[in-house]
């Protein structure tokens, strides 16, 4: 991997205040190897994973499914991990930071494909690029709510088997920004077993207590390389928890040949685009305004994505988006448009399976 690549892989992986750092010549980082293998190879150059078992001090859980599992971690779920738990167990925070996104009214659990996407579940912000994502609570099973900050060890909800689900057990998974699994450790793997990543049909015992006091955390922020792969810098970070009371602008430098640089939003469960287009000058300079009262559906959760266009700023692809929340400030919306102002009334993403 050259040196210059390796800053923007950096980046796109996971915010480099999780791992000790993504240079050259320094310690691996904690489930992402950035030279030439994924995983890092050896457990003496791991620093001390932040995350605990997310039950109570010395709840003994399984691993029933691992990274890369059958049958159902793959995809997007492909470094989930599945820990055994009763019903009615309490679920634990594995490390602190500020909730999300939460649902707890579901009440269906089972394997077909009518119970896909109908988890309950809690996603808490680590403020450096990461969600962790706990499923298959149980009904009325969070004990939190969105926006609330949330100290390790704290109870934030309760086993179940709502969801995509065969039997009662919680799914854990660490996201990146753009809502695909990344790797993580435990540290009772290391501890217990010698080895930093869960071992499928393997017993650990939680060392997870209550902080009795944590530090304020705020969302993640999509950093100036961000975009890096489509060929932007900005010129600030931008935030993933956004207000539509007034429109955002968002200014940077594009390094590519296209004429333009276009910004696409739309939210989670709207069939289009809303395409923002602005003009870069000689340098590549652009200045790019998204304006709430132009895109088309109003929600509370968006994907977004910015890349060089060409002259009708549509002739653009990618494969992935970021994902943004935005808090309502608006007093009216027009007929027939979806604007979650309950916190718990959540819209979702096209339903896929966890288990």
């Amino acid at each position: 991997m050259t040196a210059r690549l390796r800053p923007i892989l950096c980046t796109l992986l996971l915010s480099a205040s999780v791992f000790t750092s993504c240079r050259a010549n320094t310690p691996c980082t904690p489930g992402v190897d950035i030279g030439d293998g994924m995983i890092c190879p050896s457990k003496h150059t791991l620093h001390k994973s932040p995350y605990k078992l997310p039950f109570k001090k010395g709840y003994i859980t399984r691993i029933n499914q691992s990274y890369h599992d059958y049958p159902t971690h793959h995809g997007d779920e492909s470094f989930a991990i599945d820990f055994s738990c009763k019903p009615g167990d309490p679920i634990l925070a594995a490390r602190q930071g500020v909730v999300w996104e939460v649902r707890k009214e579901s009440f269906e659990g089972c394997m077909e494909q009518s119970c896909m996407g109908k988890d309950n579940f809690v996603l808490i912000d680590h403020g450096d690029g990461t969600r962790a994502g706990y499923h298959h609570l149980a009904p009325m099973g969070v004990t939190i709510k969105e926006g609330e900050q949330v100290c390790q060890g704290q109870l934030i909800g309760i086993c179940g088997n709502t969801g995509y689900s065969s039997g009662p057990h919680l799914h854990w998974q660490l996201n990146a920004l753009w809502e695909h699994s990344i790797p993580a450790t435990f540290r009772e793997f290391e501890e217990q077993t010698d080895h930093p990543y869960g071992i499928v049909h393997t017993s650990y015992t939680s060392d997870n207590t209550r902080q009795s006091r944590c530090d304020h955390t705020t969302y993640s922020s999509l950093d100036r390389d961000a975009f890096s792969h489509r060929g932007i810098t900005l010129d600030a970070p931008l935030s993933t928890y956004l207000t539509d009371d007034k429109p955002v602008t968002i200014t940077g430098t594009y390094h590519g040949q296209q004429p333009h640089v276009a910004l696409h939003i739309k939210g989670r469960q709207a069939a289009n685009w809303t395409a923002f287009c602005a003009s870069t000058d000689k340098d590549g300079r652009f200045s790019i305004t998204l304006d709430w009262d132009e895109v088309k559906t109003h929600t509370a959760f968006y994907w977004l994505m910015l890349t060089g266009a060409g002259q009708d700023c549509t002739n653009t692809r990618w494969s992935w988006s970021y994902e943004v929340q935005v808090e309502p400030h608006k007093k009216s919306l027009p007929q027939g448009q979806d604007y979650r102002i309950n916190p718990n009334a959540l819209d979702r993403d096209e339903p896929r399976p966890i288990n």
